[in-house]
Order: C-alpha cells, then sequence, then structure tokens
C-alpha cells in the first residue's frame, strides 16, 4: 500500500504492551519492546462529516 498523505496527523502511536496480559485472541502480544504505529487518514471522514452537516 501506498500512502501520498504522511503527516503527523495520519500517525497513530499506540501504548507499549508489558507482556502482563493476553490480547482479545488469548495469545500475547509481540509488542514489547516498542509502541504499536498505524497510518491512518482521517481527511476523507471530515470532508464527509463538513458536507453531512450542511445537509442538515
Amino acid at each position: 500500500m501506498i500512502h501520498f498523505d504522511i503527516e503527523p496527523s495520519n500517525i497513530l502511536i499506540g501504548d507499549m504492551n508489558c507482556g502482563d496480559s493476553p490480547d482479545r485472541l488469548g495469545d500475547f502480544d509481540g509488542h514489547v519492546f516498542a509502541p504499536v504505529f498505524k497510518i491512518a487518514d482521517f481527511g476523507s471522514a471530515r470532508r464527509h462529516m463538513v458536507a453531512f452537516r450542511q445537509s442538515i
């Protein structure tokens, strides 16, 4: 996947899991030493919300 709109507001950083508790699948998470990074893009969601508010 290629993301053409990388900016600070599109990068999500999760908590570090110490490995003390299993995740929802029942096994232990592999992110013990580093947080989980995710890339998101809320630009289209904002545009749709503005259009929705204007239509009310």
